[in-house]
């Protein structure tokens, strides 16, 4: 728990991780890596995802972190999300196994939209489902907010405020202004902006913030910065740092 300047303690949850090697990018975490840079970060816990490589399935990455949190013995709980690839016939056994606590979906890498018919199955488990949004077409927001109206007793989470790029996340905050879709939620993952992310509070409301880092792609360090210059009282602050995801993985 990390003490807060007025006195309060807050549980901090980072709600975007990804775990392993890919080509991707030039670092990568061990989940005991990852605990321990959390932990020294005043962190508690975690989403995890696996991590995307050009060798191996999604069906095999998601094996591999579900053994490193079966295996995990340090003080970090971690919450793991599993890649959804339909094309992989194992896929849906996979993510109902006892210990998956959501689904990771990456449209522009699977080639597919957030609404597309073939994710209907994974949708109707209700779990809660963690969609990549930036440039690319297929990673636009609109797919997903189509998703979130056709399954509504289903949460999902709009990764990087919603756009990843400025100009992506002003209009995703303004189709969602205009929708107000109760099962909608942004991390902050890759959010390097504190302007971008009051704005997003404004518009959608404390209750709707996640705090995420995108680590490796993105710095942990940097994005609670980002949380801090925006001075929120403690209620506030425990609500995008910890109390909304938990909330969500909880229900």
């Amino acid at each position: 728990m990390v003490q807060l300047e007025h006195g309060g303690l807050i549980q901090m949850v980072d709600s975007h991780v990804h775990i392993g090697y890919s080509e991707k990018c030039d670092k990568s975490y061990s989940l005991d890596q990852y605990g321990k840079w959390l932990e020294s970060n005043g962190m508690d816990s975690a989403v995890v995802f696996p991590n995307v490589t050009d060798y191996q399935t999604a069906f095999q990455v998601n094996e591999s972190l579900l053994n490193e949190c079966f295996l995990y013995k340090g003080n970090i709980k971690f919450y793991p999300f599993l890649i959804i690839n339909t094309f992989e016939k194992e896929m849906l056994p996979q993510v109902c196994q006892k210990g998956v606590y959501g689904l990771k979906i990456h449209p522009s890498i699977l080639r597919c939209f957030a609404d597309n018919t073939n994710f209907e199955e994974f949708y109707s488990l209700k779990l809660p489902v963690t969609v990549h949004c930036g440039r690319d077409s297929f990673s636009r927001i609109d797919y997903l907010i189509l998703a979130a109206k056709q399954f509504p007793d289903t949460n999902f989470i709009a990764a990087h405020l919603g756009g990843n790029t400025t100009d992506l996340i002003i209009r995703a905050l303004t189709l969602l202004e205009k929708e107000k879709l109760p099962n909608l939620y942004l991390d902050t993952s890759n959010g390097k902006s504190p302007r971008l992310i009051k704005k997003a509070i404004d518009i959608l409301g404390i209750d709707k913030i996640l705090f995420g880092s995108d680590e490796p792609y993105a710095d942990l360090t940097v994005q609670k910065f980002c949380i801090e210059c925006l001075n929120l009282n403690e209620s506030d602050t425990n609500k995008i740092m910890g109390d909304n995801i938990r909330r969500l993985l909880n229900g």
